[in-house]
């Protein structure tokens, strides 16, 4: 097949992998000094996230307690409703 579009023979790049961002960081020593910022903001980020959902799994399961013990009232106004934990 013969296109007229000058790149038609090129094939497309393929995105990065992690694997190939952690490969390249162990084998190019300099190169891989600059990703221990993103990885401590990527530990931070991670870590944030757990501190989040154990703040609402533990919120979650104290207004569950309330509604079953008829202390909270309705959870969203709805009778029976209760939140998936």
């Amino acid at each position: 097949m013969v296109s007229s579009h000058p790149l038609s023979s090129v094939p497309p790049m393929p995105l990065p992998t992690v694997q190939d961002v952690s490969v390249y960081s162990v084998w190019c020593l300099p190169c891989a000094l600059s990703f221990v910022p993103l990885v401590w903001v990527t530990i931070g980020a991670n870590l944030v996230i757990l501190l989040v959902c154990t703040i609402m799994s533990v919120a979650f399961t104290i207004r569950n307690k309330q509604a079953r013990s008829g202390k909270g009232g309705p959870i969203e106004g709805r009778e029976g409703f209760f939140y998936t934990i």
